[in-house]
């Protein structure tokens, strides 16, 4: 073998493992948030449950408040309980709106397979059950500290 072919693969040999490590990488990166949502994606309608639960809870919340089983007429006077009842009810049009997503995904998913509609909605989901909970905690704030 002359020395130009020889050193033409010696450096072809010494360059697949650099390659092969290089698409085994990217090959990696590149299936990571589909695993990530696969773990979402099962969590569906769990999320879905557990976020529906969340908003019941807010809204008895506001309407303990609302109706007075509460120490009201100083609570509802005030700006920040007027701020708090209207992020309830945007939460709970917010929340509404994501219902209505994953009810059309559900009659969606029987005819075709849309992981990443079903993904995508898992998260936000998830995003909305903490804020509710958020809103909440700060609802609880408001009775104990007005």
């Amino acid at each position: 073998m002359d020395p130009v072919a020889a050193t033409l693969a010696a450096a072809f040999i010494g360059a697949v493992p650099v390659a092969a490590a290089l698409i085994y990488k990217l090959g990696r990166d590149a299936s990571t948030p589909i695993i990530r949502k696969g773990s979402s994606i099962k969590n569906l309608h769990h999320n879905y449950e557990v976020l529906d639960k969340e908003l019941q809870k807010l809204l008895a919340l506001a309407t303990d408040i609302d109706h007075g089983r509460v120490n009201s007429k100083e609570i509802k006077n005030t700006g920040t309980y007027k701020l708090w009842i209207t992020r309830v009810w945007e939460i709970q049009a917010e929340v509404e709106a994501l219902v209505n997503e994953y009810e059309r995904i559900k009659e969606k998913l029987r005819r075709e397979i849309n992981v990443i509609a079903k993904g995508k909605l898992s998260k936000k989901m998830v995003n909305k059950h903490q804020e509710v909970r958020q809103h909440i905690e700060e609802g609880k704030f408001l009775i104990a500290n007005l």
